[in-house]
């Protein structure tokens, strides 16, 4: 198996307790096109009693779920992956996934890891992270809720005795974790700047108003950690912090990958969008309309910056936000990319869905519930690595959003035709399922 699936009991389970079916993968943003039907309204006892039919299947977790994926797709073509729940299981993770990396500086800024939440999609949440950042979360000592010795603290944020406007301590430590809360993609690399700088304020601020004797840290930075590394440390422990009363075994499941070296077009980083298509039990079809998605940004602005991410994320949801969002240069055809490169890489994409189908299928219907009366349209996410120009399978997405194929209510009948179960339009190519 590919997916290291650190200590957490809970985590053996396929389907974790009082979840169903339907929430094993979230749908795309903008996932329009054409209507279909929600999955509690289908009635499920008559479809799988063999009555009627759906436009989706009964439970597709070892495709859709991000932390399930990693345990199906050929490990050649997918990246290195852990599955987490806290801030001390990331430590265990990148601990094991940075095995190979123990002869680069501590100081190298590139990007050599993802996070991302295995029950997600748009990128929502995701994070990346540097080899320097890494290095400083496994620098960190103690549990989440440790205060650090003072003798590894150089400096920490505290109430000062006396200031002229009281509140002002509040509202400084209140505003730098307001920009750490930070989530808007665009003003992502803001809020950590933001944060760096109202730190440094502040500390201007209490050193003027005199240093009182008891503290309420808002960042703790041990011995040696940039402010800046600091911001990113205290970002990851408030990301996966566990909420609600369900304690670890309820807290969010989050996948930590090795980051795949792009390959770019124009200096930027893209992925590949591929429709593929699930009929009965069971056919595969991978659309010959595969889209490539490019950044916003040239990669050099954020090979040495995870913060960045407008030169990271390649989704098309999250690119439109951008200002400086172009669709002529950002949602190209596959042969943008040449035609010889082409025929390779979508020869190896349908080698891959194929692959990684067939051993889900096999793991069980706990996985993958297939019936002969069920289809289903899903996006599959992959990148070309730079080096062997191979492509890496990073996710399946259920109701996949259709607007890098154009717009109007017909979309997805034009894509799909009107029954799949009936009729397969020669714009599909069929994905030979093979173990």
């Amino acid at each position: 198996a590919q997916a290291i699936w650190l200590k957490a009991p809970s985590m053996v389970a396929v389907v974790a307790p009082g979840s169903s079916p339907m929430e094993e993968g979230a749908p795309e943003a903008g996932s329009g096109g054409g209507s279909h039907t929600p999955w509690r309204e289908h009635d499920w006892n008559a479809i799988l009693a063999g009555s009627g039919t759906a436009d989706r299947y009964f439970a597709r977790p070892g495709l859709v779920r991000k932390d399930r994926l990693s345990t199906f797709a050929p490990p050649s073509h997918h990246p290195l992956t852990a599955v987490l729940r806290s801030f001390e299981e990331l430590k265990a993770a990148l601990q094991a996934l940075a095995a190979q990396d123990l002869a680069i500086e501590k100081e190298d800024r590139a990007v050599r890891f993802v996070l991302k939440q295995a029950h997600s999609s748009n990128a929502s949440g995701i994070r990346f992270i540097s080899h320097a950042d890494a290095c400083a979360v496994l620098g960190t000592g103690g549990g989440e809720a440790a205060a650090a010795p003072a003798a590894r603290a150089p400096w920490r944020l505290v109430r000062p005795r006396a200031l002229a406007a009281p509140g002002l301590a509040a509202c400084v430590a209140a505003l730098a974790s307001a920009c750490l809360c930070k989530t808007s993609y665009a003003s992502k690399r803001f809020a950590l700047s933001a944060t760096v700088l109202v730190t440094t304020l502040s500390l201007a601020v209490l050193r003027e108003g005199g240093l009182g004797t008891t503290a309420d840290p808002v960042a703790l930075p041990s011995a040696g950690m940039t402010l800046e590394q600091s911001a990113v440390v205290a970002d990851l422990r408030n990301l996966l912090k566990p909420t609600g009363s369900g304690g670890l075994e309820k807290a969010t499941v989050w996948v930590l990958q090795r980051y795949v070296e792009p390959w770019l077009h124009d200096g930027r980083k893209f992925h590949l969008r591929v429709l593929f298509l699930c009929v009965g039990d069971l056919r595969a079809y991978a659309h010959e309309d595969v889209r490539v998605l490019l950044a916003t940004e040239p990669f050099e602005a954020g090979e040495r910056d995870g913060s960045c991410l407008l030169a990271h994320v390649t989704n098309m949801g999250v690119s439109r936000e951008s200002p400086a969002y172009h669709e002529g240069s950002q949602n190209l055809p596959l042969a943008a990319l040449g035609e010889a490169m082409a025929r390779r890489v979508f020869g190896q994409v349908v080698e891959v869905l194929g692959a990684t189908v067939a051993q889900v299928r096999a793991a069980g219907r706990r996985h993958f519930f297939t019936t002969p009366n069920c289809w289903e349209l899903f996006g599959a996410d992959f990148l070309v690595e730079a080096t062997s120009e191979r492509v890496v399978l990073l996710e399946i997405n259920p109701s996949p959003s259709l607007a890098m194929y154009g717009s109007g209510s017909d979309l997805r009948a034009q894509l799909c035709g009107l029954n799949p179960l009936e009729t397969i339009l020669p714009s599909w190519h069929e994905v030979p399922l093979r173990t």
